[in-house]
């Protein structure tokens, strides 16, 4: 079976292919470099990670570091998105671009049900007019992407940043010119036509204020 440092790094290298991480992905997750998870899988960087690095990446797979090396699977989930603004169905609101980076926020909140923790998410609290079937205090999680919009937001739930800088919640249908976007409401509202959009993210939850 090999020592015991031998048998950790085996089942740590077992919790990433489960979970469908890799190296590179992991490492920007979690702020640290590819190359010391490599390493590290490979037994040339030492046989143990310090702790800082263990803890930095537990957190970003949603586990103990326990649960790094097949254990503490029960544990409780440590995961949880940041808060980087308001949503809404027609008012002004919160920029998007509002100077927050990585790892700021308004609040922390914590990770959706039924989405992958190897995903990258930020989240919205949605305010103001009513959009069934979202409700004011609703939280929505969207994918974090520096993507402009494209073909991949056609047909999907998305929170769009308009050229005025409002921020709103739509289903996204093609406009009538190339690049420009149709947006329906979800309470009949007459959709937003031919709309310039400057900033898009596919919606992947939505969890309900309790």
């Amino acid at each position: 079976m090999g020592d015991f440092t031998t048998q950790r790094r085996h089942a740590f290298k077992r919790f990433m292919l489960d979970r469908g991480l890799n190296p590179t992905k992991w490492g920007r997750m979690a702020g640290v470099s590819e190359g010391t998870i490599r390493k590290y899988l490979t037994g040339t960087g030492g046989k143990t990670l310090n702790a800082i690095t263990e803890k930095k990446l537990a957190t970003a797979a949603g586990v103990t570091v326990s649960g790094l090396y097949g254990e503490d699977y029960d544990s409780p989930i440590v995961k949880d998105v940041w808060v980087k603004g308001i949503v809404g169905a027609g008012a002004k609101v919160t920029l998007w671009d509002s100077g927050m980076g990585e790892g700021e926020g308004y609040s922390r909140v914590p990770w959706p049900p039924g989405v992958p923790m190897t995903e990258d998410l930020i989240a919205f609290e949605i305010r103001g007019d009513s959009m069934p079937p979202y409700e004011p205090g609703d939280l929505v999680y969207l994918e974090e992407s520096d993507a402009l919009p494209g073909p991949e937001i056609i047909n999907k739930v998305c929170v769009v940043e308009l050229e005025n800088g409002d921020l709103l919640i739509k289903k996204v249908r093609r406009g009538y010119a190339p690049g420009r976007y149709n947006l329906h409401s979800f309470d009949g509202r007459p959709p937003i036509e031919d709309a310039h959009v400057v900033k898009a993210a596919r919606v992947r939850a939505v969890v309900l204020k309790q």
